[in-house]
C-alpha cells in the first residue's frame, strides 16, 4: 500500500514551524523529551514523528495534527485551489506584508507551488529573502535564481548548503572575477 504522507514535506513543515516558534531543534526535543537527533531525522524526512508524539508535537508547533501531516484538505481540494502570490516591495518596509505572508503559507504548499510562485516573483526576492525560502525549494529552482542574482560572498555562504556543486561553483567563479576586477592592477600604479 502506498502512503499518503510526503515524508520531506512533513519534515519541511516541521522545520518551518520549530523556526516561526522560534526554536531551536534541542529545545523542540527538549520540550518532546526526545533527542535532537530525532528532530532533525524528521525535519530532513528520514523519519516521521511517533504517532505517540505527534499531537504533542503539534500542540508545541501551533498546528492541528492534520495540518502538520498536510491533510487539512482533501487531495482533490488542495489540487484545484490556485495559490497567487506577488511580492512588491515597499521601501519604508523591513520586509513586504507580501512576503510575510507567503513565509507563513510555506509549511502549507507543496514544493512545486512554492517553486512557482518564487520562480513568479523572482525579480523581486532579495538574497536574504532567498535565504530564508532556500529549505523550501527545489534546488533546480534555487540554483536558478541565484545563478542570475547578484551575489554577495555572505549571501553565497547561507545559500550553499541548498546549491548544487555546479551552481556553487560557476557562483564562485563569478564572485573571483567580480572581485579581481574591483582590484586595481599592476598597470594603475
Amino acid at each position: 500500500m502506498e502512503s499518503n504522507f510526503n515524508m520531506m514535506e512533513i519534515g519541511n513543515r516541521i522545520a518551518a514551524l520549530r523556526k516561526a516558534n522560534k526554536l531551536t531543534q534541542q529545545e523542540l526535543a527538549d520540550k518532546l523529551h526526545i533527542s535532537f537527533q530525532a528532530v532533525s531525522n524528521w525535519e530532513r524526512g528520514e523519519s516521521m514523528p511517533d504517532i505517540g508524539k505527534l499531537l504533542e508535537l503539534s500542540e508545541i508547533l501551533g498546528i492541528s495534527a492534520d495540518g502538520l501531516l498536510g491533510r487539512t484538505a482533501s487531495r482533490t481540494e488542495r489540487n484545484s485551489k490556485t495559490v497567487h502570490v506577488e511580492i512588491t516591495h515597499d521601501k519604508s518596509e523591513e520586509e513586504p506584508d507580501d512576503f510575510k505572508l507567503l513565509m507563513s503559507l510555506v509549511p502549507f504548499l507543496d514544493s512545486s507551488t512554492l517553486d512557482r510562485l518564487v520562480m513568479q516573483n523572482r525579480g523581486k526576492l532579495s538574497l536574504s529573502q532567498l535565504v530564508e525560502l532556500a529549505p523550501f525549494l527545489s534546488g533546480e529552482t534555487l540554483d536558478n535564481i541565484v545563478l542570475d542574482a547578484k551575489a554577495d560572498s555572505r549571501s553565497l555562504i547561507a545559500l550553499a548548503p541548498f546549491l548544487s556543486s555546479n551552481t556553487l561553483s560557476k557562483l564562485a567563479e563569478k564572485l573571483f572575477a567580480n572581485e579581481t576586477d574591483d582590484e586595481p592592477g599592476e598597470d594603475a600604479k
